[in-house]
């Protein structure tokens, strides 16, 4: 298929794509009937293009791909790609696929259901690459032998899950992900929403990289034991730079986090507006807990029990740097069977003991914006914790001073795009080329996302993959960063004559959920 209807585009254009001489590249439907048939078909490493449509039956559900790396790309994005389950099959099954060369990208999973499990099920040492697809829905429904991972479920594997979401998802436990025995995957700029069982369920040696990622609006189930993320059986986990809000636990301890026997690592979180029907707010830790918090904002929490912030149970012992512990109502720490807390350098509305430790209202940036304002007490009280971003991507080191909490106080940023081009209108032998000029007023920030459209006739095209939406991670500077996006070629004889093409570019925040300044365009066109 070409990339655009007018063919004196494709030109230029291709010198902006790398394809495979060794790999084959088909399509379906078309080249095969279904997925299924196309997995069982193509050699390893080829590249199968999904085309846009709602799909049901057998060949897309219920596709299990074992032991072969094969790429498949929904062909026009998850808005019009759906494999359906319809309440009664779960979507797809990956196992033994070797290394992590395995792309499954642009992909809806819509109503896929299971008995045991959901949509999307990882198995035994699969480390394949979910990137920029939607589970809605997914259920696993059992609850004698449980369900596990209405949305995803990782079972000894490690995937690579980046700029999914899943949503309204349901299991008794994992409603969003369960991960399960020894697992390692990484989530990156993922969604995580509106999930019954638990947004998160980590169970028995797990090490899960969980990165840039909204856990939000989740809620338990009785077994599950927390509304956001549970981390249990020696689950340690690195989660940095995430938003835990809205969560709820209606039956018993655990609103935002509950971890038991395990040691996870929070860096740079917002742990906020989370509840519970007991204790713990934000945090329950139980029986030998021992995780660290770093640069964390826990805020706006409420329990019914003790411990609007914290509750610390068993022998349990949370470490506290830098952090804002900082709830309306109730202790900020609650604590029972030599359960305690070693808390420094941070700003808690009790008085504790610990080096740094202050007590002072943290001046929020406004009610339900947990950033800090240019008067809060939080700014320049913290030492050095080995922590060089905040929770916006912005650099501490640049400010030589350190503030406690999730935020490193800037005065407010602004951003934007230009786009450069040699002309508006182009003749043979002209010299074409395309900048992105970004700019930032503030500190470097890294982790944000620039996305360059080209809108041709009707149809959008997202650069660098020129086909659904796509964009580059990147990081900028403190001033201006340009990005080549079309190196320089003279303009072609013989491209006949095109007029109202126009580049877009912009720029958002980690998850997509904001716009950063302004979004610039080029009109351009060409003549013999």
């Amino acid at each position: 298929m070409p990339l655009i209807r007018n063919s004196a585009l494709i030109i230029p254009l291709m010198l902006c794509l790398t394809v495979s001489a060794e790999a084959a590249v088909y399509y379906v439907p078309g080249d095969y009937p279904t997925i299924l048939d196309a997995y069982r078909g193509v050699e390893p490493d080829d590249t199968v293009i999904v085309r846009p449509g709602i799909y049901h039956g057998d060949g897309w559900n219920c596709v299990p791909m074992i032991g072969k790396s094969v790429n498949f790309i929904a062909e026009n994005g998850p808005a019009q790609t759906i494999i359906d389950g319809k309440g009664i099959t779960p979507g797809f099954l990956f196992k033994d696929i070797p290394g992590h060369d395995m792309l499954v990208d642009g992909f809806t999973f819509k109503d896929c259901t299971g008995t045991l499990t959901g949509a999307v099920t990882f198995f035994e040492t699969s480390a394949v690459t979910l990137h920029n697809c939607v589970i809605i829905r997914g259920r696993a429904t059992s609850t004698e032998d449980p369900g596990e991972g209405g949305g995803i479920r990782i079972w000894k594997a490690s995937p690579v899950i980046v700029d999914c979401i899943i949503q309204d998802c349901s299991a008794i436990q994992g409603g969003g992900v369960c991960i399960l025995d020894e697992s390692y995957p990484i989530f990156k700029r993922c969604v995580i929403s509106g999930c019954w069982g638990s947004g998160f369920f980590c169970f028995t040696g797990d090490q899960p990289l969980i990165e840039d990622c909204h856990i939000i609006d989740c809620e338990s189930s009785e077994v599950s034991w927390a509304g956001g993320l549970g981390f249990y059986g020696s689950s340690d986990a690195d989660i940095q730079n995430c938003l835990i809000a809205d969560n709820r636990n209606p039956h018993t301890s655990g609103g935002g986090i509950r971890i038991e026997k395990s040691h996870p690592r929070f860096t740079n979180c917002m742990i906020v507006d989370n509840w519970t029907v007991e204790h713990g707010g934000a945090l329950l830790c139980r029986v030998d807990a021992f995780p660290e918090f770093t640069h964390c904002t826990l805020a706006g929490n409420t329990a019914e029990g003790n411990g609007a912030g914290i509750a610390s149970m068993i022998e349990s012992d949370p470490v506290f740097k830098a952090c804002i512990l900082w709830n309306p109502a109730g202790t900020e720490l609650y604590s029972e069977n030599q359960g305690s807390a070693t808390i420094t350098y941070s700003d808690i509305r009790m008085d504790y003991p610990g080096e740094g430790n202050f007590q002072a209202d943290p001046r929020f940036a406004a009610p339900g914006d947990y950033h800090l304002s240019a008067d809060s007490p939080c700014i320049g009280r913290s030492i050095y914790f080995d922590v060089d971003r905040d929770y916006d991507g912005e650099s501490r080191l640049e400010s030589q001073r350190f503030d406690v909490g999730a935020d490193q106080y800037y005065d407010p940023e602004e951003f934007g795009v230009r786009l450069e081009m040699p002309y508006h209108e182009y003749r043979p032998g002209n010299s074409c080329s395309l900048d992105v000029i970004c700019l930032n007023s503030g500190p470097s920030r890294e982790g944000l996302l620039l996305f360059v459209v080209l809108s041709a006739y009707g149809e959008n095209y997202f650069w660098p993959a020129w086909n659904a939406f796509d964009f580059l991670d990147i990081e900028l500077s403190s001033s201006e960063t340009v990005v080549p996006v079309i190196p320089e070629f003279p303009w072609p004889a013989g491209a006949g004559s095109g007029e109202n093409v126009f580049f877009y570019s912009g720029l958002t925040n980690p998850v997509k959920t904001e716009l950063l300044g302004d979004i610039d365009s080029w009109e351009m066109s060409w003549h013999p």
